[in-house]
């Protein structure tokens, strides 16, 4: 209905000016611009009333999505980074993300002792699985609210991240080298993907941290 409206405002504007192109005297002819002209500028107007208003709308859509995930993802993030400081501690835990990274996500790229470890987190800790089973619900359904209309940035990094997850689930634990490489390739993306939805949520939200 709107979008009808300011389309109308516009197609008023027109019949007002090409009168005026056609009219003779002077004083109807400025009568008729000026009341071309002043329909063009309500429908202007009403297109920037739309789009501020459709902006708004948005952030408070997007408020509600990271409401909705922020729980879940906050919980694999923060139960894995727990884990891994008592481990490594923080600043070393942070250097092999940083390589891991650095790497374009290359598990070799990292030592084998941490892969070792990486796999008996997702081989032993039940708690984080729980964890990854929470946000891979929520992310699904974070996605069909989400769609392609929305952020395909935050739609890509979602599915890379739920993907991550079904492929940890239905990897085989058989000790092996590639099991080890896998887990830990898996288990990175999962966290690291899900980091990466948050902070597009709070980007378009404009919510600072």
């Amino acid at each position: 209905m709107k979008i009808k409206f300011v389309v109308g405002c516009f197609l008023i504007a027109a019949a007002f000016l090409f009168g005026a192109y056609f009219s003779n005297p002077s004083f109807w002819q400025a009568v008729l611009i000026n009341t071309g002209t002043s329909f063009i500028a309500l429908g202007i107007g009403l297109v920037l009333v739309n789009i501020y208003l459709e902006q708004n709308a948005r952030k408070g859509a997007v408020k509600s999505l990271f409401v909705l995930s922020n729980s879940a993802i906050a919980g694999v993030h923060n139960h894995f980074l727990n884990t891994c400081w008592a481990k490594f501690g923080r600043d070393e835990f942070g250097k092999i993300i940083d390589e891991y990274v650095k790497s374009n996500g290359n598990p070799k790229s990292l030592k084998l002792e941490v892969r070792e470890y990486f796999y008996e987190l997702v081989k032993n800790d039940r708690a984080l699985f729980n964890h990854l089973d929470s946000m891979a619900e929520s992310l699904t359904e974070l996605s069909r609210l989400v769609g392609w209309s929305l952020n395909a940035s935050l739609l890509e990094s979602s599915l890379n991240s739920r993907i991550a997850i079904n492929k940890l689930k239905e990897l085989d634990l058989d000790d092996s080298e590639d099991a080890k490489n896998s887990a830990t390739e898996y288990l990175l993306d999962a966290d690291l993907k899900g980091q990466e939805t948050r902070h597009i949520l709070l980007k378009l939200a404009d919510i600072e941290e």
